[in-house]
């Protein structure tokens, strides 16, 4: 249901009772209010999108719950607080998006927890397109992940996150996972909060990150040696670092 002008909020009582509901993805769309407690109910959930929306209000530390989310998408709304440590236990997690809100405080070296093998099948043979920024300091964010199983090419031509960027470019493909050792986050954006305090040297761990974003915080002191082992340190524009 993304892209289609919902408006109003995301009920309370969703997953009151635990429920199967395995994917959540409103993105795009014009919903208002504070992301719901009961959410860290959904214990099956595996993908929850909710970027470019009208949310606000802290994000809820029961997310933690959820230990098969392998995709929670967040950006691009005006949530605040800081980021859950509770986020840690996610240990299937490997994409998380929260950029473009006003979340404060440090990054939680939590975040880093990712020891534990990817569940096999929760996000394998879905079909997606990443829409991904490209134009630099010019766009917020590293760009989105949607899930379009039956959706034309064309429609996603026409998705506001393509022409909110001067340069982005659609990649399509199926998801297939086989991560087998700690470091199984491939997408990390915090870019565009207030985020403060030093970057956390264990997720230098983090060794299958294809997509590193902390620019446009607060953050402050040095690039942590054990950043010399990743694939992509990415983008670190608008830090006071050394």
């Amino acid at each position: 249901m993304w892209a289609n002008n919902l408006t109003g909020e995301i009920p309370e009582g969703i997953c009151i009772n635990g429920g199967k509901l395995e994917t959540l993805i409103l993105n795009n769309n014009l919903i208002t209010g504070a992301i719901p407690q009961s959410i860290g109910r959904c214990t099956n959930m595996i993908w929850v999108s909710l970027s470019s929306n009208r949310l606000t209000g802290a994000i809820p530390s029961g997310i933690g719950n959820l230990l098969k989310l392998a995709i929670l998408q967040l950006g691009n709304n005006s949530l605040s607080g800081q980021i859950p440590a509770e986020l840690g236990k996610c240990q299937s997690l490997i994409w998380l998006d929260l950029n473009s809100n006003d979340l404060n405080g440090s990054i939680p070296s939590e975040l880093a927890n990712q020891a534990n093998l990817v569940i096999p099948g929760t996000v394998s043979g879905k079909q997606f397109a990443f829409v991904r920024n490209e134009g630099g300091t010019a766009c917020r964010g590293a760009g989105g992940l949607v899930e379009f199983e039956g959706v034309r090419p064309q429609r996603l031509e026409s998705l506001p996150m393509v022409h909110s960027c001067p340069s982005s470019r659609i990649y399509t493909g199926m998801t297939v996972y086989t991560f087998t050792s700690n470091g199984s986050m491939i997408f990390l954006d915090i870019s565009y909060n207030h985020l403060s305090g030093t970057i956390p040297a264990n997720l230098g761990a983090l060794s299958y990150l294809q997509v590193f974003n902390l620019a446009h915080n607060m953050l402050s002191g040095n690039i942590p040696e054990s950043f010399r082992g990743l694939k992509a340190i990415g983008d670190l524009w608008g830090l006071s670092l050394s």
